[in-house]
């Protein structure tokens, strides 16, 4: 993508988004700074760094909940790309989850393209990461069976994602149910007691009635 984008953040005036702009526009596209509450840009995609100031949705105050719906529904088209804090991978404050909560209902309740990217402000090359990530989300060059990635997290310089692929399970459970020449049973183990993560299916032999 080529063109335009705005940044939303808390105090336009801070030094380190204005680096952060200078670092995108070094990058290939220009960007402005907005305040949450002021009036965006029509037709720019947006990057927010709210949530990496400070939890955005945790105790937030209803001048700015009315504030953010007011962007979400100005900007129902445009992508929104939320930056926050590592909540799925490498977490250290689980507050930020409820980010990843609020994106899905967004999306699910709105078709609002809302997509976050958690990343830590520290990151190396923070300001490359989140143009890559933006390039792609703005692109919307995904295709075939594949629906688009709608959650980044990038950690040690890595864009993560979690990808999903459809199957049959019916032709799943065929080819994994076929064992010659034998009857057999499936039982459901638990390999350490009070782990839920270590419950697994075993197939076992049984003979024949007689």
């Amino acid at each position: 993508m080529t063109g335009n984008g705005s940044i939303a953040v808390n105090n336009p005036w801070e030094s380190r988004w204005r680096s952060l702009v200078r670092e995108l526009e070094s990058l290939g596209i220009d960007f402005s700074l907005c305040g949450l509450g002021d009036c965006l840009p029509q037709e720019q995609a947006i990057i927010s760094t709210l949530d990496l100031e400070l939890p955005f949705f945790k105790d937030i105050t209803d001048a700015r909940f009315r504030a953010f719906r007011k962007m979400l529904s100005e900007h129902d088209r445009e992508t929104i790309l939320w930056l926050t804090k590592p909540s799925q991978i490498l977490c250290n404050d689980p507050v930020s989850a409820q980010t990843i909560g609020f994106a899905r209902t967004i999306r699910s309740e709105l078709a609002n393209p809302f997509i976050p990217l958690e990343i830590d402000p520290t990151e190396g090359a923070f300001g490359t990461m989140v143009l890559r990530v933006f390039k792609k989300v703005t692109s919307r060059n995904d295709s075939g069976t594949l629906a688009p990635d709608m959650e980044y997290a990038v950690v040690g310089g890595v864009i993560n994602v979690g990808g999903h692929h459809p199957f049959s399970l019916k032709e799943e459970l065929n080819q994994k149910s076929i064992i010659p020449s034998a009857d057999y049973s499936q039982t459901l183990d638990i390999m350490k007691p009070g782990l839920i993560q270590t419950f697994q299916w075993s197939e076992k032999v049984v003979g024949k009635m007689r």
